[in-house]
């Protein structure tokens, strides 16, 4: 029996599809009654690759190696996602029939559940090697009580007593049951407080054991860690109806997609919700629950978090998609060449409170020049400016009726690599009302990173080695073994490195430099083991020594300052670093002027 998400919607004569998206299109979406931990602007970026291998996708599971799974029980087919590129998943010996629903354990074992026959419900689970699926599909259970497969997840938190322990609903039973690891056992679960009609269409166990249940005929219920007792989840300012999707995210917050209503206003219209209910998931603050606002979606099916905080969505509806929304955590614009437009994101936006907004701004360190452009929103719903007091739903500007809007933005860098930069939501004073963090990329030409400011800034280097930074005028200088020069740039703002002169010394292979106080320049010179210095007084020509008498570098490596100005340096020692024997030593050259010396490096070997 199939019995998805998207027919379920039709079967309900008092909201339809096209009547629910007419009320979506509408007001968009009403806001909780509570926002005690929120602040005034909730804002996310979500990108929605569109993939024509999708048809129907039911729900969606992400591998601790972040591979994406997708359940598509149009294509009967599960699509496995790296990279964003789609393949499907080989099961051989079984052909898949409208699998629903998909969950991974902590080996990367993929579980499938699908319904192959009128009846009669199994679940599969192909086996994976080092986190990778290697081929081998086992029958884990099939039939007998076991009608439609409609959701699953497995139990991955560790030190759990039921481990990997793998739950399974199912609509046409109307139950849910579990499977111990390598067991072919159905278990039922057998709990008490559960509607007779009941249709699982998500399952979640909490880091503190307690089993969620998305009933897409009612509600959220929540069983309770170690009781057999099923209640409703109730979440202050919110009446899920349709609930569709769970999540857990990495601090412990429970994400739950649904349509609801405002328990205060019935009779204002139903729409679409991802609802973010603060954890730590033990005590739950169910009184700040909020909205990710998520406005271009209708149709949720399933969600996950991959482990970088990016929540995943399955959506069957208007488009037939899998989107990414990023709250709080950097979201990638652009993956074009220099010079070229990149892919637009969605950013979205839910004001709860009157506010004054002038508009918005990209900023990032260093090139301000065309990096941001700001897309027309089609339909309408962009933001715009000026001072609002009036709430998606035309009453005044509130937690239950706040302002919705959309913007788009796109990338088009100027220069290779890559940088972070923030999209801002400005009042007309200049303050930043809210900000999401953003990177992008140029995909040309070579790049340095620098560490202070993760920007991109250099694209002529061979072979970079070391880094410093002058705590005097804030140039940055780079050793560039491989193209035998040392370089600098002014400061975190500079794009273009210079080449410093050493002349009449000719460098060979730099490998370390340091600045002393003076903002003196000093390079150790592998190939040649003398060190170079550049002084800071240019009436002072470079030049180049050996400490010691005879001189003891040989091939150095590394070179730094300590707080009192004495300058040690490493050395690899007669071997090169390309031998079993170790030879390497430490030098040291006193600032009272005393004579070089290696250092006793206490029988470590260097």
């Amino acid at each position: 029996m199939r019995q998805t998400l998207r027919k379920h919607l039709s079967w309900k004569p008092w909201i339809t599809p096209s009547a629910v998206l007419g009320a979506l299109l509408a007001t968009v979406m009403i806001c909780p009654a509570a926002f005690a931990a929120v602040p005034t602007v909730v804002v996310d970026s979500q990108f929605t690759p569109n993939d024509p291998n999708l048809a129907e996708p039911q729900s969606i599971v992400i591998a601790p190696n972040n591979t994406r799974y997708v359940a598509d029980d149009i294509k009967n087919e599960v699509f496995a996602y790296v990279n964003d590129v789609s393949t499907p998943v080989s099961t051989p010996g079984f052909t898949l029939s409208a699998p629903d629903a998909v969950a991974v354990d902590t080996m990367g074992d993929l579980f499938i559940g699908d319904t192959p026959s009128s009846g009669v419900g199994r679940v599969l689970e192909a086996m994976a090697t080092n986190g990778v699926l290697n081929g081998t599909v086992n029958l884990v259970v099939q039939g007998g009580a076991l009608k439609d497969v409609t959701a699953l997840t497995v139990d991955t938190n560790a030190g759990s007593s039921t481990l990997n322990t793998l739950y399974i609903g199912d609509d046409v039973s109307s139950a849910l049951y579990s499977v111990a690891p390598g067991s072919n056992t159905l278990t039922p679960l057998n709990v008490s407080g559960l509607p007779n009609n009941l249709f699982p269409g998500a399952l979640l166990k909490d880091r503190a054991g307690n089993l969620f249940v998305t009933d897409l005929n009612s509600t959220l219920w929540e069983i309770p860690a170690n009781t057999s007792t099923a209640s409703i989840f109730n979440v202050s300012g919110f009446q899920f109806i349709f609930p569709s999707g769970l999540a857990l995210d990495l601090q412990g917050n429970l994400y739950v997609a649904g349509l609801t209503s405002a328990n205060a206003t019935p009779s204002q219209p139903i729409p679409l919700n991802i609802v973010e209910i603060p954890g730590p998931d033990t005590n739950y603050a169910v009184n700040s629950a909020f909205r990710i606002p998520s406005i271009s979606l209708f149709g949720i099916s399933g969600m996950a978090f991959d482990s970088l905080g990016h929540l995943y969505i399955a959506n069957i509806l208007l488009p037939t998609a899998i989107a990414e929304v990023v709250v709080g955590s950097p979201i990638g614009m652009s993956r074009s060449k220099v010079g070229s437009f990149g892919t637009t994101i969605t950013f979205n936006y839910e004001v709860n409170a009157p506010i004054n907004v002038k508009g918005f701004t990209f900023s990032s360190t260093g090139d301000k020049s065309t990096e941001i452009r700001v897309q027309p929103v089609s339909g309408g719903g962009g933001c715009g400016t000026g001072n609002f007091t009036t709430g998606s739903d035309g009453g005044p500007i509130s937690a239950s009726d706040p302002l919705i809007c959309q913007e788009n933005f796109a990338a088009l860098p100027s220069y290779p690599g890559l940088r972070y930069g923030a999209v801002n939501m400005v009042s007309p004073g200049g303050g930043i009302l809210a900000t999401t963090p953003v990177y992008f990329t140029g995909q040309a030409g070579a790049s340095v990173v620098y560490p202070l400011t993760v920007r991109a800034g250099a694209t002529n280097l061979a072979g970079p080695d070391a880094i410093a930074i002058s705590g005097l005028d804030k140039r940055i200088y780079v050793a560039d073994g491989g193209g035998a020069q040392v370089l600098y740039t002014n400061g975190p703002n500079g794009k273009n490195l210079i080449p410093v002169s050493t002349s009449p010394v000719i460098l060979s292979n730099p490998k370390g430099i340091a600045l002393n106080g003076a903002g003196d320049l000093y390079i150790v010179d592998y190939d040649t083991g003398k060190i170079v210095v550049v002084p800071a007084n240019k009436a002072i020509t470079p030049y180049a020594f050996n400490p010691g008498n005879p001189g003891l570098l040989q091939h150095p490596l590394a070179i730094a300052f300590d707080t009192n100005g004495n300058l040690f340096i490493t050395d690899s020692g007669s071997n090169e670093g390309v031998t079993a024997a170790a030879t390497g030593f430490l030098v040291e050259i006193p600032v009272s002027g005393a004579a070089p010396f290696k250092v006793d490096t206490n029988g470590i070997t260097l």
